[in-house]
C-alpha cells in the first residue's frame, strides 16, 4: 500500500442552505522497504568455518537494525547475542546450523520488521575409522594386509594410501585405493596410513587414520673362517668369526655336513665361535644366525668352511 493522504468533509444545513468545510489534511505514511536477503547454502568439512554470510543490503523507508538468529533444525531459531551487522561470519562449526536474518526499519519512531531468506550450512561430519596393526618381518619378507576399521558419516568415501620411509614425508601409493591394503615385498621399514576423503555436495574433506609401522628386520650374520687341512685323528683350530650386525637380539647355531648338502645341528653350539672335536674324515661347518626383535625370528646361514682331513696310509 503506498503513502494515502486524508481529509474529512463537514456539511451543515440552515434553512435548508448547505454549507460545507474541510477538516485538516492528514498523510498516513506506509513505511515500505524490501529487506533483501543474505547468502546461500555452503556445505563445510568439520570443524572448520563457512565463508561470511553475505548480503544484498534492504532497501527502502526508514532505519535499518539488524538481528541475527540460528537454528540446530531449522525450526526453533535463537538470537545470536551480538549479532547486529548487515553481514554475519559464524565460528568454527562441528554441526549443520540454520541462519536467518531479522530485519527491522523504523521510521518516523515505528517500527517494522521482515525476515531473510533461511541458509543453511551444512557440517560435513565423517569418522576416518582405522587400520592396524603394527609388524614385524623379517628383510625381503611380505606383511600381511593390514585390517581396517571402515569410515562412516556422511558423504561419498574415497581412500588413498600412502607410505613413508621415516613416518614423516608420505607418498601416494598407486592404485592403492581400496579401504585394506596389502604392502608388497620390503627391505626396509615403512609407515603406512590411509587417507579418506569424504565428499559431500560437490566439497571434498579429507582425515586421515592412524600410522601402522612395518619393522623389518635388517642383520647381517658375520662370516667364518676359515678352510684348514688337518692330519687324521687331530683337533681343526678354533673358528674366527666376523660378528653378526645389525637388528635384533642375536643368537648362533653352528652345523655340520658331510657333503655340503646334508647339515646337522652340533648340539650345544651356540656360541659365535666353535673348536671342532678330533677329525677322521672331511667335515663341513656353517654358522646358522638369528636375530630376534619384537618377538619375530630371522635366520640366515653363513658360508660353509671345509676341513680336510690328510688320510695317509703307512
Amino acid at each position: 500500500m503506498d503513502d494515502t493522504w486524508y481529509r474529512g468533509l463537514v456539511t451543515s444545513k440552515l434553512k435548508l442552505i448547505p454549507g460545507v468545510n474541510e477538516t485538516k489534511i492528514i498523510k498516513v505514511k506506509v513505511n515500505k522497504f524490501v529487506a533483501g536477503s543474505i547468502g546461500t547454502d555452503q556445505t563445510i568439512c568439520e570443524g572448520s568455518a563457512p565463508s561470511p554470510l553475505t548480503s544484498v543490503t534492504p532497501t527502502g523507508d526508514g532505519v535499518f537494525t539488524y538481528r541475527w538468529f540460528n537454528s540446530a533444525d531449522g525450526s526453533a531459531f535463537t538470537l545470536i547475542p551480538g549479532a547486529i551487522s548487515e553481514t554475519y561470519s559464524p565460528g568454527i562449526l562441528a554441526a549443520d546450523i540454520w541462519y536467518k536474518r531479522e530485519v527491522k526499519s523504523t521510521l518516523n519512531t515505528i517500527s517494522c520488521i521482515l525476515e531473510n531468506n533461511i541458509v543453511k550450512v551444512t557440517v560435513n561430519n565423517f569418522l576416518a575409522g582405522s587400520i592396524s596393526a603394527d609388524q614385524t618381518i623379517c628383510e625381503g619378507g611380505t606383511p600381511s594386509a593390514f585390517t581396517d576399521v571402515a569410515a562412516t558419516g556422511d558423504g561419498i568415501i574415497t581412500y588413498q594410501w600412502k607410505d613413508s620411509p621415516d613416518g614423516i614425508v608420505f607418498t601416494d601409493i598407486a592404485v592403492a585405493t581400496g579401504a585394506v591394503y596389502t604392502p608388497g615385498v620390503l627391505t626396509q621399514d615403512t609407515w603406512y596410513k590411509r587417507v579418506v576423503t569424504s565428499t559431500l555436495n560437490g566439497t571434498p574433506c579429507v582425515k586421515e587414520t592412524n600410522m601402522v609401522r612395518v619393522t623389518v628386520i635388517n642383520f647381517a650374520p658375520g662370516a667364518i673362517s676359515a678352510d684348514q687341512t688337518i692330519c687324521n685323528n687331530t683337533v681343526p683350530s678354533t673358528f674366527t668369526s666376523v660378528a653378526a650386525s645389525g637388528d635384533g637380539v642375536k643368537t648362533y647355531q653352528w652345523q655340520n655336513s658331510p657333503d655340503n648338502i646334508t647339515w646337522t645341528n652340533i648340539p650345544g653350539a651356540t656360541s659365535a665361535t666353535y673348536t671342532a672335536g678330533v677329525l677322521t674324515a672331511d667335515t663341513y661347518y656353517r654358522r646358522l644366525v638369528t636375530s630376534t626383535l619384537n618377538g619375530t625370528p630371522c635366520m640366515l646361514p653363513k658360508n660353509s668352511i671345509l676341513v680336510t682331513v690328510n688320510n695317509v696310509l703307512p
